[in-house]
């Protein structure tokens, strides 16, 4: 019996070590990508059990617009669109983006949906942990803060040059006559 014991003690704690040094891995990948870099490596150990990964193949759909919020998504790998308005793309996300902050920070409803047009890994974490994360971690708030600032100065230099090439609104409800001026 005392060497059945041992021998458990010795499994279990080869166990413990493995997984002590896939966290030690992990932790050492995230440091590479934007939202973990303002974070200590004692603060990224206390995150990376809240994160699942998940697979998604070609032409899945992650979040779909008009969905409530339900996690926050980091791209590990892959290609990923965001679709508006019947399948319009108005950007490519990439690894390292993050994405389905605003429906959490808001509460509202998904405002695009995101499909997959490379396969992907996504980490994500669930709605009410982020927002734990986020009072716990005040360099996350500051890098949120950067990342809707940094869109939304996008979002207006992208319609700024709609205005001024004196093109506005959608070419259907143009009449045949100004679209050939």
């Amino acid at each position: 019996l005392e060497y059945k014991r041992e021998e458990e003690r010795s499994f279990t704690e080869r166990n413990h070590k493995k997984a002590e040094d896939d966290i030690n891995a992990l932790v050492g990948l995230l440091y590479i990508f934007p939202i973990f870099q303002s974070l200590e490596e004692h603060d990224i150990e206390k995150i990376v059990p809240l994160l699942k990964m998940k697979k998604f193949p070609e032409g899945a759909t992650v979040i779909k617009k008009g969905d409530p919020g339900t996690n926050l998504y980091i791209i590990i790998s892959g290609v990923l669109d965001v679709l508006v308005d019947d399948d319009i793309c108005i950007t490519s996300m990439e690894t390292g983006d993050v994405f389905g902050e605003i429906s959490l920070l808001l509460g509202t409803p998904v405002s695009a949906t995101v499909r997959v047009s490379q396969t992907a890994r996504l980490l994500y974490v669930k709605g009410k942990e982020f927002r734990e994360l986020l009072d716990q971690y005040p360099s996350l708030q500051i890098y949120f803060a950067r990342l809707l600032a940094g869109r939304l100065a996008k979002t207006n230099d992208d319609r700024f040059r709609d205005m001024a090439s004196g093109i506005s609104g959608s070419l259907s409800e143009m009449p045949p006559s100004e679209l050939f001026q």
